[in-house]
């Protein structure tokens, strides 16, 4: 049927033309007794035919049988058409369509498979591809007089009102042609797959609406960097049993691992903040009382950055056993992005809260390490050793004294802006047995926890330098 369109289209500019030419036709109007002329008025000679015998010049008529030979001949003349004389229009028979007006205006493609499940809009663009099929096998296969009897077609001059919601496309013109006439009828389809049973918009709305960032975060909560709060909103999250971060990256030992961290531990932050646990993500979350009973929320995913203070967690929302819909409610995961926690900041260093330094009584141990003293002896015999000088032992093969230093470095944690970590204790880096001090190494591969996540080991050490003010040394 679309080629037929197309063909439609195509030739309907040339009847236009015709009809146009019909219109404008000359009639012509002479007598009809006159003797048509031939072109350039040349008559023919009747007395050289041969065919046309001559006509007796005595011979006597009868004047009524004179009338009426010429009544007769008048007769046979009116009835044989003339070249020039036009016909007379012959009523035309108009088509009735009267059959049409007994048609269903509604049909229902709510059992037919390939329909069923799609929306109307789908539906709509499916039909027209196939429409000698649709009408034939479905919308008038019970009316076989009125498939045989008209050329049926989608009118292409209608445009129909698709409406996805109801499933519905109403006022499809369908074109009945006949004898070359044609009459359009309206139809109503049904049984397209509603828009609103597909719920893709409502059925997350709930559950979107069950959890809600909140607009001002509690400023003692603020004042820990994202990489420790992005750590333990984790480890609470996996619960106490069989928890993967105490199987796979705690470091056990005399250090700050998530035990320490874990509920109200004054050793380590100010009153104003009370430790970690199951509601600490409710500092950061505000929960429709009204959905609990149905969802439950997990944190599965973090992410930090502690020199921008940003924190984003990834928040699976899935349903309870009360839920008695559960099927049509999905499980879904919402992103989400928080910022304003604290920052380390490299441009004002003492502003950060971590405090590495070396005791006076340790540096005395490094000092009279034999170690050391070798070390000063070959920098004496190359003659480089100079009083007041700076000397870089990095510098020297050989040198070696990372790994002491390393072990006797002291840790301080000092917060004098927010006032949210505390150190009651002086803490240390090594976790060995012999370590004096607990270190704030409490994950495996050398990274820390507290106060924020990062590596340290004896690399981190870039730079030794000594200076030696006594020759004699």
């Amino acid at each position: 049927m679309r080629k037929f369109n197309k063909l439609f289209l195509t030739i309907l500019p040339i009847s236009s033309i015709s009809a146009f030419s019909i219109i404008s036709c000359t009639t012509n109007t002479k007598n009809n007794n006159q003797i048509p002329t031939i072109p350039n008025n040349i008559k023919p000679d009747n007395s050289h035919n041969p065919k046309q015998p001559e006509k007796p010049k005595n011979l006597e008529h009868n004047d009524s049988n004179s009338n009426n030979t010429t009544d007769n001949n008048n007769s046979t003349n009116d009835d044989e058409p003339q070249a020039d004389q036009p016909q007379p229009n012959k009523p035309k028979k108009k088509v009735d369509f009267s059959d049409l007006e007994n048609l269903s205006k509604d049909y229902s493609f709510e059992y037919v498979t390939q329909y069923n499940s799609i929306s109307a809009t789908s539906g709509w663009i499916k039909i027209k591809s196939e429409q000698a099929r649709i009408f034939k096998d479905f919308i008038f296969k019970n009316n076989k007089d009125i498939l045989n009897n008209y050329q049926i077609e989608l009118d292409p001059e209608i445009l129909p009102d698709i409406r996805d919601q109801k499933g519905i496309i109403d006022k499809v013109g369908i074109k009945f042609t006949k004898d070359k006439e044609s009459k359009t009828l309206k139809f109503t389809f049904k049984g397209f797959k509603p828009k609103e049973s597909t719920h893709k918009e409502d059925k997350t709305k709930n559950k979107k609406d069950y959890i809600k960032p909140k607009d001002n975060i509690d400023s003692a909560f603020l004042g820990l960097y994202p990489s420790l709060v992005a750590y333990m909103l984790l480890y609470i999250e996996e619960g106490a049993s069989n928890n993967k971060y105490d199987k796979d990256i705690k470091q056990t030992g005399n250090v700050i691992n998530f035990d320490d961290l874990k509920n109200d531990n004054k050793d380590l932050f100010e009153n104003e903040f009370k430790g970690f646990g199951p509601g600490t993500k409710e500092l950061l979350f505000n929960y429709k009382e009204d959905y609990k009973k149905i969802y439950k929320d997990k944190i599965t995913k973090a992410r930090y950055n502690d020199f921008t203070g940003d924190l984003e967690l990834e928040v699976q929302i899935t349903n309870t056993d009360d839920h008695t819909n559960w099927k049509e409610d999905p499980i879904i995961t919402v992103p989400f992005t928080f910022k304003g926690f604290r920052r380390i900041d490299i441009k004002k260093p003492e502003d950060n809260v971590l405090k590495i330094s070396l005791t006076k009584r340790a540096l005395g141990e490094i000092v009279n390490n034999a170690y050391l003293k070798k070390v000063i002896q070959q920098l004496k015999e190359q003659g480089t050793l100079n009083s007041g000088k700076e000397i870089r032992l990095g510098d020297v093969s050989g040198s070696s004294l990372k790994d002491e230093i390393f072990n006797k470095l002291t840790v301080n944690v000092e917060d004098k802006t927010n006032k949210t970590y505390r150190n009651t204790q002086t803490l240390g880096l090594s976790y060995t047995r012999k370590a004096e001090n607990k270190s704030i190494i409490g994950l495996k591969n050398n990274m820390t926890l507290y106060p924020f996540h990062t590596r340290v080991n004896k690399d981190s050490i870039k730079n030794i330098n000594v200076i030696v003010n006594d020759k004699k040394y």
